[in-house]
């Protein structure tokens, strides 16, 4: 054989079957060309190997054409004696009473192995070189062990196979052929899976073997005819490759499979009309992996006609291949050609990506879609003229901003200095590039609507980042001061409890009691209104046990109920502990607020004067960030409910709307704003997963980390876009 290639061979053996009186073995003729007695076979098994033998090396001019290996899985019956009695014996001197089925293959194998053509196959076909046997019972009904012989089997050429590669260390082409014939009544099915497995696992499914035996009269011989069944095996080539088109949108199963068939010779179906469907199909795959809008479309109405062109043929011949390609081109045709029928928008194609799970197709189709899809449907309306006008001023102040630096970074290390009563003084050179500048400019015609809008875009998505921010600052202050008012309330009633009790001269229990009762009502009664402002200022609540408010709530309690547990303030965050001393330096300005432990501060004062001076903190000294900072998060631009945020936040609607000159961002109906912002949002965060993906950062900037929060975050953008032109 070739150099590296190496041949294995896959079967049942097949039993011997005996003449009814027992007295004979039946024989079999193979039909074909074999020569002298060797076209006699006693077992079935035989035929398939000679065929192959005479096949590869008498027509396909493979002369040194062997197998490296041969498995053979091996039935209890074919492990077991014949039973051959003494007048078969007598006629074959190599067969006893103790010979097994698979002695006689053995047998007849190795005749032929050593005497059929010129020189003898070495090593013999029975060699341990040669032959591996893989024990596979009798019992149909066991899955289990029908399963675990299928691993098994792999397993062994997958040893074999890497065996090889160790010894010769090149690379290395396996080639299998399968004998389907004898065996168990499920043999065909296991070696359909063997095959699929051995494809995958790249080793080559080289031909598929099928013996038909026919039996002969008391003094006739059978017949055998081998057939390769190569081309049935393949069609599951053809099957998966049509369901891989379907699902993925790819055609390189299809490709392959039809990359070694001669289209002329396929009689059913026109040369040209197959061509055409396997070229449409092609680049339908390259156009959803390229992912550009206009590919897109022209590929799948290519494939579209294509299609049609197949169902109008006329039938001639045998009408399998071309019935077969219809049959299996319909769900495509459903599934693909609906959106070249159909009055489609842009937002269909990615609609249509999602709905087969093409992420990153529908990614780049988004962002190219989606910003066009805005101008055209009247919610973003963009002046070209003045936008442009609006980005050369941009470009005119980075360079001021650049020349003042470098003016600056001049006059800080040079000498002379340039002054401002100079000739050219740094202002007066700024003011004159900008008056020159700025009434030179000319909008620039060179970019087309396209490429604006993408400037548009990215205008308008630094904008909303930043007024985003600024908005949340404000709504995180007013909270604040909420929150605080909360906390306030919380020390007032802390402080009437006090002085009700010092009137009441309760005793010692009864006080204990009465203070137990108050902090179980008046710590859930803080906790629920610190909740609720949370959540109704749209933030995300985060009240934990190591929440500063929930540490001061805590000491604040202790300190009630025992004034001497002051001292427990070490416990605290050290920027409110720290702050604690600072607004309190009259009092305690000798003392470092860093290692102070309260020790020394409680030998000077009495601890109901500290308790007081905690609680006076609590309610007009302390910071209200430090405070509160930490219980709650803010949301995500696109997870944020401008609806009610913004409703409910005083003249913040519009204050949040980007206002880029030359951009109009709809504004006919109040209602629709939040949900121009929310979808305005999610595109740039969605937008953000498509720059992960093109530029294959280690680290996704993006807040959607999986393939199914893409998904998600795409669908709700379009909903929301949907809703927004109906409602424009």
């Amino acid at each position: 054989m070739g150099q590296n290639v190496y041949n294995i061979y896959l079967t049942f053996p097949s039993d011997v079957k005996t003449a009814d009186d027992k007295a004979d073995i039946q024989k079999s003729i193979i039909r074909g060309e074999t020569r002298g007695n060797f076209d006699e076979v006693l077992t079935t098994s035989e035929s398939a190997i000679k065929y192959l033998f005479q096949q590869k090396r008498n027509e396909d001019g493979e002369n040194d054409f062997s197998l490296d290996r041969v498995f053979l899985m091996v039935s209890n019956m074919v492990k077991g004696k014949v039973g051959f009695i003494p007048a078969i014996t007598e006629k074959y001197n190599n067969f006893n009473e103790y010979t097994t089925h698979l002695d006689v293959l053995k047998h007849q194998m190795d005749k032929f192995y050593q005497e059929y053509f010129d020189e003898p196959i070495t090593p013999k076909f029975s060699s341990d070189k040669i032959l591996e046997e893989i024990d596979c019972g009798d019992d149909l009904d066991n899955t289990d062990q029908i399963g675990e012989n299928i691993i098994k089997l792999c397993r062994r050429i997958v040893k074999y196979k890497e065996t090889l590669q160790k010894e010769v260390q090149k690379d290395i082409k396996i080639k299998l052929y399968i004998d389907t014939t004898g065996g168990l009544r499920n043999a065909a099915m296991i070696f359909l899976i063997i095959g699929r497995i051995m494809s995958y696992l790249d080793i080559e499914v080289a031909d598929v073997l099928y013996t038909s035996r026919s039996r002969g009269g008391s003094d006739k011989f059978g017949e055998c005819t081998v057939n390769s069944i190569k081309d049935i095996y393949d069609l599951l080539d053809l099957i998966s490759g049509f369901e891989e088109f379907l699902m993925f949108g790819s055609a390189k199963k299809l490709n392959d499979y039809y990359k070694p068939v001669d289209l002329s010779s396929q009689p059913s179906l026109s040369k040209d009309s197959l061509d055409d469907v396997l070229k449409g199909m092609e680049q339908f795959a390259d156009a959803i992996n390229i992912s550009r809008r206009g590919d897109f479309e022209n590929a799948l109405r290519q494939l579209s006609q294509c299609l049609s062109k197949i169902d109008s043929e006329e039938l001639t011949g045998s009408s399998f291949n071309h019935s077969l390609i219809r049959l299996l081109g319909e769900p495509i045709k459903k599934t693909y050609t609906p959106l070249v029928n159909e009055s489609k928008d842009a937002l269909s194609y990615v609609e249509w990506c999602l709905e087969r799970d093409y992420i990153q197709q529908a990614l780049t189709l988004f962002k190219e879609c989606v910003p066009q899809f805005l101008v055209d449907n009247g919610i973003v309306i963009v002046d070209e003229e003045e936008f442009k006008l609006y980005l050369k001023k941009k470009d005119v102040d980075r360079d001021l901003r650049i020349i003042r630096r470098a003016l600056n970074m001049w006059n800080k290390s040079q000498k002379p200095k340039i002054l401002e009563s100079e000739s050219i003084g740094i202002d007066g050179l700024i003011n004159w590039v900008k008056t020159e500048k700025l009434t030179s400019i000319k909008p620039d015609k060179s970019r087309n609507i396209y490429s604006t809008i993408d400037y548009v875009f990215n205008e308008i998505s630094q904008q909303l980042i930043s007024k985003f921010e600024g908005y949340i600052n404000r709504r995180k202050n007013k909270l604040y001061s909420k929150l605080h008012h909360f906390v306030n309330k919380y020390i007032v009633d802390i402080c009437e409890l006090l002085s009700t009790i010092d009137e009441g001269n309760f005793d010692l229990e009864i006080r204990n009691k009465h203070i137990e009762e108050f902090f179980v009502r008046k710590n859930k009664e803080l906790e629920d209104s610190l909740l609720h402002e949370i959540i109704s200022c749209g933030f995300i609540p985060k009240l934990e046990k190591t929440s500063s408010i929930y540490q001061v709530i805590s000491l604040t309690t202790e300190i009630t109920k025992d004034p001497n547990s002051i001292q427990n303030i070490n416990t605290l965050d050290s920027l409110i502990k720290e702050e604690f001393f600072n607004k309190n330096k009259a009092g305690f300005n000798r003392y470092n607020s860093n290692v102070v432990q309260l020790r020394e501060v409680l030998e000077t004062f009495d601890v109901r004067f500290l308790q007081s001076v905690f609680y006076n903190f609590l309610k007009s000294q302390i910071k209200y960030k430090s405070l509160f900072e930490d219980c709650f998060n803010v949301p995500d631009m696109f997870r944020y409910d401008f609806k009610k945020g913004l409703i409910e936040a005083s003249g913040e609607l519009y204050n949040m709307v980007p206002n880029v000159p030359g951009v109009t961002i709809v504004k006919q109906q109040k209602v629709s704003m939040p949900l121009v912002l929310k979808m305005l949002c999610y595109y740039f965060e969605i937008k953000k997963s498509r720059n992960d993906s093109n530029h294959a950062r280690l680290e996704g900037s993006s807040q959607f980390k999986t393939a199914n929060d893409i998904k998600e975050a795409m669908m709700e953008c379009i909903s929301l876009i949907r809703s927004l032109t109906k409602s424009v």
